[in-house]
């Protein structure tokens, strides 16, 4: 079989690390960096200097009005628009029961806050299930405009998604919208990573049909909401679920692969999927994964009966994807592929293995072996020069990653010349 070289980047291929999350923001004169992963410190620094210009604390969430934020459950998002950065968050209403979306502004000029704007609240049952109705931002291409939209994914709430677009100059409403959660008579969802707002305030996106038993996505259709009319317009089905293959869209599953230039050629095999988080291991019974038809019905399966040996997987609804290869019924990630692959073993990611030609016997990663491919292609200079650094923040799981990714970037260049 014909095979591509190729680089697969990893987020983490170890243990997942809790570190301090940080998003920076830059303008002409200053750069703005938004730390922690809740009650997130806004702190400006002139560009040139990098003289700390103000710090502001943005009481996200704001505990005096008894409000929680949980990670996986809330989200908040910053932007930088004029001399505001605009935050739209949600929280945990403890004293209501509700889950509350706000935008609060921060003046670049002055590092003080606005009093937050209420957008949308809504009564749930328990914080618990709060993550099942969600909130998006979405901004123009011009910044001028802000959609926000409420969904609920959850078919036990009764629920209707709702859409609402402002002027980001003087945050008055410019539309807002109800619209129906079902369509052909059965439950739909947004799919938020595939919807976009252009500058006139026309709405594109792409929604599923779910099943209501197994929460699973099953048809998928693009549609337009323009800003002017009511409901969804244009509505056209899409083939075998490809919308729902964004890296960060919880309606995403892996697919199944024939060979690895149809992964490559994004050709999965069509009505099924793997759903993410399935897989599970026994003495008895080996390595399984849950299936998904093109029903939304799982059906758990045994290694021995995958439909293909090639799929993609994720470990969890908010993770990005690995791309996985069978071999004797054992799961490997494929970390570079070509005339010389690299595996590691799933679970195990230190355990890492090596072929020659995508049949070849897997042979366990040394790293003077792998050297002496390097010498033979005259990269191994580049590569002991190019090793990366433990720095004093880097966790054991840190480094492995730096050197998975830096070794792998070598493997590609090896396959780039053999």
């Amino acid at each position: 079989m014909k095979t591509k070289a190729f680089l697969f980047l990893l987020l983490s291929l170890g243990f997942i690390n809790g570190s301090t999350a940080q998003l920076i923001i830059k303008s002409d004169k200053a750069v703005f960096t938004i730390s922690g992963t809740a009650n997130f410190i806004v702190t400006k620094t002139e560009a040139g200097s990098k003289k700390v210009l103000f710090r502001a604390e943005t009481k996200i969430p704001d505990k005096s009005k008894q409000q929680m934020y949980f990670e996986l459950a809330n989200e908040a998002t910053f932007n930088l628009i004029g001399d505001n950065i605009v935050m739209v968050y949600d929280v945990w209403q403890k004293g209501a029961n509700t889950k509350d979306c706000y935008v609060k502004l921060l003046s670049t000029t002055t590092g003080k806050f606005e009093e937050p704007k209420l957008l949308y609240s809504t009564k749930m049952n328990s914080m618990y299930s709060s993550n099942e109705v969600i909130y998006k931002s979405i901004y123009s291409p011009d910044k001028t405009k802000l959609a926000v939209l409420k969904d609920n994914i959850s078919p036990t709430y009764a629920i209707e998604p709702e859409l609402t677009i402002y002027d980001t100059s003087s945050f008055a409403v410019l539309s807002t919208k109800v619209l129906s959660g079902k369509y052909e008579g059965q439950k739909s969802v947004f799919d938020l990573s595939n919807t976009t707002m252009d500058d006139n305030g026309n709405i594109n996106t792409v929604f599923h049909l779910m099943n209501v038993k197994t929460k699973m996505t099953t048809k998928s259709f693009t549609a337009d909401i323009p800003l002017n009319e009511t409901g969804l317009k244009n509505i056209k089905e899409l083939d075998a679920n490809t919308s729902a293959d964004g890296d960060k869209d919880s309606n995403s599953h892996g697919h199944f692969y024939k060979t690895l230039d149809d992964y490559i050629n994004d050709k999965p095999i069509p009505d099924v999927r793997i759903k993410n988080g399935s897989f599970s291991w026994t003495v008895f019974s080996g390595v399984d994964y849950k299936l998904i038809d093109d029903a939304g019905n799982l059906k758990k399966e045994s290694s021995k009966t995958l439909p293909a040996e090639i799929f993609t997987y994720k470990r969890h609804d908010s993770s990005n994807p690995f791309v996985m290869r069978l071999i004797d019924k054992k799961p490997y990630i494929v970390l570079a592929a070509g005339k010389l692959n690299h595996y590691s073993l799933y679970l195990e990611q230190d355990k890492r293995f090596i072929s020659e030609g995508w049949d070849g016997k897997l042979k366990k990663f040394k790293e003077g072996d792998f050297e002496d491919y390097l010498e033979k292609y005259n990269l191994l200079k580049d590569y002991k020069k190019d090793k990366p650094k433990r720095e004093f923040k880097d966790n054991v799981n840190d480094y492995f990653n730096k050197v998975v990714n830096w070794q792998v970037k070598y493997f590609n260049l090896v396959n780039k010349v053999m």
